[in-house]
């Protein structure tokens, strides 16, 4: 787990069902791999066995139902059993660890909602869901870090559990400085997604380099394993159009859905402000100052109500 404690979720999924459906949904992928993928169920299950406290039993419902989750693996290794049945079993791990199953989206600051930094959005033109992020609106804050790429993982598995044909990833840089890249969180975040969701991201579309930054083209390019590459595009709000309607496009990227993406409507029920968070945390009254300074100016131009001021 990492050093941000979470509170447990207090609406459960069914989690068979949930994966049943999504197995069902794969229909359009061959059967070619079913020897494979069972062999590499095997695999699990006897370990699991073995040692029950290896995994999260919701983990191993999951592979008892869901090919596709375990297909996905089995591709991402060029069908290499041992390799795909390694990979799975340390994705398995860290699942177990990082208490990916608990994670609760309210228990996270109602301040990370209402930036409206990484929020999921209206489809592509394929029926993907689209995971919007706005880099100019991250700083760098070892502080912090954790926290997002939390946040990150919980929104992510969230989507996973409910998409059956993967998301579209937008990553906005308009705006940003060399100042506020924060190169540690996109590396984290990538290797999380390369390494526990293989071939869930269908695509990565990089928006609005400004050109005094292309150097970032290249740093982004070398973060994502060379067979992912083909799935990297660089565009700017006008050719991302083609992929997605301007009508499912929020204002922030010049499209003209209406839908909200930032402010107070959409913020789950029951999130703690910043404050509270920060105390449930364990964050020192510097800690918290730090990051109120730092993201006052942010909000005040996005047009946000700020932070709570820092207590003494």
């Amino acid at each position: 787990m990492s050093s941000v404690e979470v509170q447990s979720v207090n609406q459960t999924l069914d989690v068979s069902s949930s994966y049943a459906s999504n197995n069902q949904s794969s229909s359009k992928h061959t059967n070619k791999s079913k020897p494979l993928v069972d062999k590499i169920r095997s695999i699990i299950m006897e370990m699991y066995s073995d040692d029950p406290e290896l995994f999260d039993p919701i983990d191993i419902e999951r592979v008892k139902v869901d090919d596709w989750y375990i297909k996905r693996f089995l591709l991402a290794q060029d069908r290499n059993v041992k390799s795909a049945s390694n990979m799975l079993v340390g994705s398995l791990k860290w699942r177990k660890s990082y208490g990916v199953n608990h994670l609760d989206l309210r228990s996270f600051p109602s301040e990370i909602y209402r930036l409206g930094a990484f929020f999921v959005y209206e489809h592509d033109k394929e029926g993907h869901e689209v995971l919007y992020v706005r880099a100019n609106l991250f700083r760098r804050s070892k502080d912090l870090r954790p926290i997002l790429v939390q946040y990150g993982v919980a929104i992510g598995c969230q989507v996973e559990k409910a998409s059956k044909n993967g998301v579209v990833c937008v990553i906005d840089f308009k705006n940003l400085s060399l100042a506020h890249v924060d190169l540690e969180i996109m590396r984290i975040i990538i290797s999380t997604i390369v390494n526990h969701f293989p071939l869930f991201v269908q695509r990565f579309f990089v928006c609005n380099i400004p050109s005094v930054l292309q150097m970032i083209s290249s740093l982004v390019i070398n973060l994502i394993p060379s067979s992912g590459r083909n799935r990297l595009t660089f565009v700017d709000n006008k050719e991302l159009t083609k992929y997605i309607d301007s009508d499912k496009i929020p204002e922030c990227l010049g499209g003209s859905c209406k839908k909200p993406f930032k402010g107070s409507g959409v913020v789950p029920n029951g999130c703690p402000n910043f404050l509270e968070f920060s105390k449930t945390i364990g964050w020192t009254n510097q800690q918290y100052r730090s990051i109120y300074k730092t993201f006052k100016s942010i909000f005040e131009s996005e047009g946000i109500e700020p932070m709570p001021e820092p207590v003494d």
